[in-house]
């Protein structure tokens, strides 16, 4: 067990800059990038008192200058929360994820007991925050570049049609939600 407070959180070591560290209930596990992380009953990290965790449950890999998180279980799904709990997305079985946030929180919950993870990377540049510019705004945004194609644009266009007719008095919204879509989206 280590001597952290709950308080402090482990950091990545400056001599090892793309190493993805782990704290788990104070165990902190440094991983290095030529090496793979697996959690579950058996795994690197070992919760072997619960029947209700896979064996492989979640593998942590670095792979094309990002660290990933894959979900190998069958039936138990996880939940990654950024470090500010802004973002949050759930991690199905067979699907995988990066980690483009700093600090991930990873939660789940195998039969009656939950678990609680941070993942730590260096690698706050993958999505850049920008200052709140209204007045309701509470400290920094997320933004990621998403760029579209036209025939993309028109997709989600499409996909949005049904809401916009409903957001204003029907089809007459149309034509102006459609144009600040095109705006959005810089076409």
């Amino acid at each position: 067990m280590s001597d952290l407070t709950w308080t402090e959180l482990p950091e990545v070591d400056p001599d090892r800059p793309d190493e993805l560290v782990l704290d788990f209930s104070g165990e902190v596990y440094r991983v290095g990038t030529d090496e793979t992380f697996i959690i579950g009953r058996g795994g690197d990290l070992d919760i072997d008192d619960n029947p209700y965790l896979h064996r492989r449950f979640l593998v942590l890999r670095h792979d094309s200058g990002l660290w990933w998180i894959v979900n190998e279980g069958s039936r138990l799904s996880a939940t990654l929360t950024d470090g500010d709990g802004l973002v949050q997305s759930r991690l199905a079985p067979g699907a995988s994820m990066p980690l483009v946030f700093s600090r991930v929180i990873l939660t789940f919950s195998a039969g009656p007991t939950t678990y609680e993870i941070d993942l730590i990377t260096a690698e706050a540049g993958r999505f850049a925050g920008i200052d709140g510019h209204s007045p309701s705004s509470r400290g920094q945004t997320t933004i990621g570049a998403t760029p579209m194609t036209r025939s993309q644009l028109l997709l989600v266009l499409a996909l949005a049609e049904p809401v916009l007719k409903r957001a204003g008095t029907g089809s007459a919204e149309i034509p102006s939600s459609r144009r600040r879509l095109h705006a959005w989206a810089g076409h």
